[in-house]
């Protein structure tokens, strides 16, 4: 069922933010949505946690993820939002069931360049659909760590132990955990294991993109 938000968004024309071609407001078109989806929308971690991406984050889908994230185009938040509930409703078997959102807490530095923390964004948009609450204060970060990107999957692991911390008990329950972009799934492990640390039942990882896994990694 969709709100009066929602479907007032799907009656209003729009255009394809990769293509400009004819789309509902803020989504893709049907060309464009086929090579952006994730192949394998339940992927696990080397950790074991289940996580559903949205989107492959490959050309020519990473356009709007680095729009979101560096050219500060929020819209985009929910239209991963919107393709997350749809690959989450999706999945089979079917996902617990969830009781809140927790998104990732962004690095202090990120947030204060930005504005704005991606994936807290992509878990509003998120709630909106699901009407699962948004629990911000569940999950903080402990310090600054350097940037993964040039990191290989070892150095990602140990550039993350101990990155976050729950530190109230949690209730016994399923939590969806939102990032924006996860490439060997460090961070995530990182973060379910404080929020299973502090009394969650269990985690699902929820995310905007998907790095491609390259053969031989």
């Amino acid at each position: 069922m969709y709100s009066i938000r929602e479907l007032f968004r799907r009656c209003l024309g729009g255009a394809c933010p990769l293509c400009d071609w004819p789309a509902p407001a803020g989504d893709l078109c049907s060309r464009c949505e086929r090579p952006v989806r994730c192949d394998q929308s339940l992927n696990r971690t080397s950790g074991g946690l289940a996580v559903i991406a949205a989107t492959a984050y490959a050309r020519p889908g990473d356009q709007l993820m680095r729009a979101l994230k560096e050219g500060g185009q929020l819209n985009h938040a929910g239209l991963y939002a919107r393709l997350l509930w749809y690959a989450m409703r999706a999945t089979q078997p079917p996902l617990p069931s969830l009781a809140a959102l927790v998104p990732i807490p962004a690095d202090l530095r990120a947030a204060q360049r930005r504005g704005f923390n991606p994936a807290c964004e992509i878990a509003v948009e998120l709630s909106r659909l699901s009407r699962l609450p948004v629990k911000r204060l569940w999950l903080a970060r402990t310090r600054s760590a350097e940037s993964q990107k040039s990191l290989d999957r070892a150095a990602r692991k140990k550039s993350v132990c101990g990155l976050y911390t729950s530190d109230k008990p949690l209730p016994e329950v399923w939590i969806g955990l939102v990032d924006d972009v996860t490439t060997s799934g460090s961070t995530l492990d990182a973060a379910a294991h404080a929020l299973s640390q502090a009394g969650a039942r269990g985690v699902i990882g929820l995310v905007g993109a998907k790095t491609p896994t390259r053969v031989g990694t």
